[in-house]
């Protein structure tokens, strides 16, 4: 595949070609990092209803979802010309760039948008991960969350314009293309704001505890330095061969739903579990136990962490919508139109030697931790943080 990229300070259009001939664009107003979940409800609600009317008139029209949550239009196009897509970006920013204005029918699509952040478990936790501030308390009610987001989002909508700042992105499917293999780019991956160590969110509708287990990705130059910290984390976190797999399934026989994802817009490995709630404990012990320990991996981790991972990536790129969503992530964090065919060769090639020295780095960075636990609505929960 071949991808190339034109962007000022208020648009950015990626062009990829793909192996499907149905050209294809991923429409999203873009705002600040997503470290700013208040301006992500304030979107949800009031931004893009507009970039969905916009897209609704260029063709067949579908919401563009990506881990559960809709962040934009996917539009099927009858053709598709890389000059008018620009142009089309442009149309799109002056939809969007009007700042929403504050009303009873704004105050109701705030209060429907903040109520579906939390439906579910992930979404929950990474709401309350993502809005806790200094001074928030490390336990607190789902109900009380989604009240604080609303009453941040409307005293935003009462600050002048600039507070809302949106800028849009375009990434446009062109159809078939040839293989492009590139040297090693450079990278700027964002660094998140650190959120709090530990955090509490009990919620009515959990039925499971959730666990989200963030920890930043070490900083890095290049992707071969990239692919070599994946393949690290891998090794020493992820699902399936890993040391901590080892401990929890092996020697803790603890069993339980959990992944390990890599968010390239916010620089930043997540650690995903759905522990019974009567273990949720045990479990966060033995993940802070095993970050605490440092172990080294051996070879034999090493290849199998190297297969997943460069499976997981592959997957990424085996469908048009999958690629598109791939190059959006890394459109929106600034990263190379390269990337993914770099990455996928680098996972190949990375030495044993590389993913050794990538694994200290990994380790020195802090975990937080936030954890939805099943309350009654009228029952405040007892902490299960893990001992200091």
């Amino acid at each position: 595949m071949t991808a190339w990229e034109r962007r000022d300070g208020d648009r950015s259009v990626r062009y990829v070609h793909t192996g499907d001939p149905q050209p294809r664009l991923h429409l999203r107003a873009d705002g600040p990092p997503p470290d700013e979940p208040v301006v992500q409800i304030v979107h949800d609600a009031l931004t893009l209803p507009r970039v969905w009317a916009f897209g609704a008139r260029l063709g067949e029209a579908a919401p563009l979802v990506d881990h559960g949550r809709v962040i934009g239009v996917d539009v099927t196009m009858p053709e598709l010309d890389p000059a008018c897509v620009w142009e089309q970006a442009a149309r799109l920013h002056d939809v969007v760039r009007a700042a929403p204005v504050f009303d009873e029918r704004a105050g109701r699509a705030l209060e429907r948008a903040a109520a579906a952040s939390v439906e579910t478990s992930h979404r929950l936790a990474t709401l309350a991960t993502l809005f806790a501030r200094p001074g928030i308390p490390d336990r607190i009610h789902a109900g009380r969350l989604v009240a604080a987001v609303v009453r941040a989002a409307r005293r935003l909508l009462e600050e002048p314009a600039e507070a809302v700042p949106v800028g849009v992105a375009i990434t446009a499917a062109l159809g078939p293309g040839t293989l492009a293999s590139g040297e090693d780019p450079a990278l700027g991956l964002h660094r998140p704001c650190r959120p709090p160590a530990w955090l509490e969110v009990g919620s009515p509708r959990a039925d499971l505890a959730y666990l989200q287990v963030r920890r930043a990705i070490p900083p890095v130059r290049t992707v071969r330095e990239l692919a070599a910290t994946l393949i690290a984390n891998q090794a020493a976190f992820g699902p399936y061969h890993s040391e901590l797999d080892d401990v929890i399934r092996s020697r803790a026989a603890v069993s339980y739903l959990w992944d390990c994802v890599t968010d390239l817009a916010r620089g930043e490995f997540v650690m995903l579990a759905a522990p019974d709630a009567a273990t949720a404990d045990r479990v966060v012990s033995l993940i802070h136990a095993a970050h605490a320990d440092a172990a080294r991996p051996s070879a034999r981790p090493v290849e199998d962490a190297r297969r997943i991972v460069r499976t997981q990536v592959l997957r990424r790129l085996a469908s048009t919508n999958s690629l598109l969503l791939a190059h959006g992530e890394a459109q929106r964090s600034g990263l190379p139109v390269d990337l993914w065919t770099a990455l996928s060769a680098a996972l190949r090639d990375v030495t044993f030697t590389e993913v050794d020295a990538a694994v200290p780095g990994v380790y020195a960075e802090p975990l937080a931790t936030t954890l939805v636990v099943p309350v009654r609505p009228d029952v405040q929960q007892a902490s299960t943080a893990p001992a200091a």
